[in-house]
């Protein structure tokens, strides 16, 4: 579906697997949205105001902020979303900020590229948003 340019299908079938999926597929579905509309700041309005794209977000969310204190790590999944969320432009500080104690609880754990793609997407986030609002414990 994201080959296909096509923001309809991919959001139905986020839509469709959203309950069942994990974060690696959700960080995936992220990473897929962005790519489609990089660039599409025309098109990203409607994506911003989409149910599904919203559930999308709430359920990342709660699952990053299930994750704290757990100690098997999902750097890429992390960083994917990092980027996504950038790219996309999206301001949700509680989002930002799960991400950021899940990384420096993890970051002995990231391979190189992965904690480079990380802090690259952080650095890129005072383009998106205030990022004096941005503190991450």
């Amino acid at each position: 579906a994201a080959n296909a340019f096509n923001l309809d299908s991919l959001l139905t079938i986020i839509q469709e697997h959203l309950p069942r999926m994990n974060l690696i597929n959700m960080a995936t579905a992220l990473h897929r949205l962005a790519k489609l509309t990089f660039e599409r700041d025309d098109i990203l309005p409607s994506l911003w105001n989409n149910a599904v794209f919203q559930a999308l977000l709430a359920v990342v969310r709660d699952m990053l902020e299930s994750l704290v204190g757990e100690t098997s790590p999902i750097c890429q999944a992390l960083s994917n979303i990092v980027w996504a969320l950038v790219a996309m432009k999206i301001q949700d500080i509680p989002l930002f900020s799960a991400i950021g104690k899940l990384a420096s609880q993890w970051v002995a754990s990231f391979k190189p590229f992965e904690l480079s793609s990380l802090l690259c997407a952080f650095a890129k986030c005072d383009k998106v948003m205030d990022s004096s609002r941005l503190i991450v414990a």
